[in-house]
């Protein structure tokens, strides 16, 4: 008896379509996918919770990437969408874990602050921070840096934006001092303690 290959290549060939549509989502009943540029999206799926737009810059290589990020919070049911750009094109969507109702930005406490927060997240559950800095510093080009393709670069230093928000609660508790990166929370400093509130 002969072996039959046609369930074997009709599981590959529904594993390569279900992986090529996890890779988008649908606004207005369309589908978004990379390559799509930023006025199509607005149009299709209205103005972005958060736009953050960090830049960055190869040293050496004189590329000067036009990146911004876009949060999308279409509600509990569904994931947060972040769409990264580069040059007006949409070169990477990633996913923030399942949203929320939007009410008045909360005030977390200092435990609440987690490495690995977005942006967003972060604003949402802790709200403006009560003093900010922002700075270029030069670090090592890492493999998920350019949407994954930054693996070629290695060896190469790239210029990032990084921010420092801190976070009084208060003489009660201990400040906060966080530091984000490209969109996301790299560390949780604890500090001394915090400062009465007016």
């Amino acid at each position: 008896m002969r072996p039959s290959w046609r369930p074997i290549i009709l599981a590959v060939l529904w594993l390569g379509v279900a992986t090529a549509a996890d890779a988008g989502f649908r606004c207005d009943g369309q589908i978004i996918d990379t390559g799509d540029n930023r006025l199509k999206i607005r149009t299709l799926c209205g103005e972005p919770d958060l736009i953050d737009a960090p830049g960055q810059g190869v040293i050496g290589h004189g590329l000067q990437a036009d990146q911004e990020t876009w949060y999308y919070n279409f509600g509990p049911r569904q994931l947060i969408r972040v769409l990264h750009f580069r040059r007006g094109r949409l070169v990477e969507i990633g996913q923030d874990g399942y949203g929320f109702r939007v009410t008045e930005p909360g005030r977390c406490s200092g435990f609440d602050m987690v490495e690995g927060w977005s942006k967003f997240r972060l604003l949402v559950e802790c709200g403006q921070p009560d003093d900010t800095e922002i700075g270029r510093v030069l670090r090592p080009v890492r493999p998920e840096d350019f949407g994954g393709h930054g693996a070629h670069l290695t060896g190469q230093r790239i210029e990032v934006l990084r921010e420092r928000w801190i976070y009084n609660f208060g003489p009660e508790q201990l400040l906060r001092t966080v530091w984000i990166e490209q969109g996301v929370v790299t560390d949780v400093e604890v500090g001394g303690r915090g400062y009465p509130q007016r």
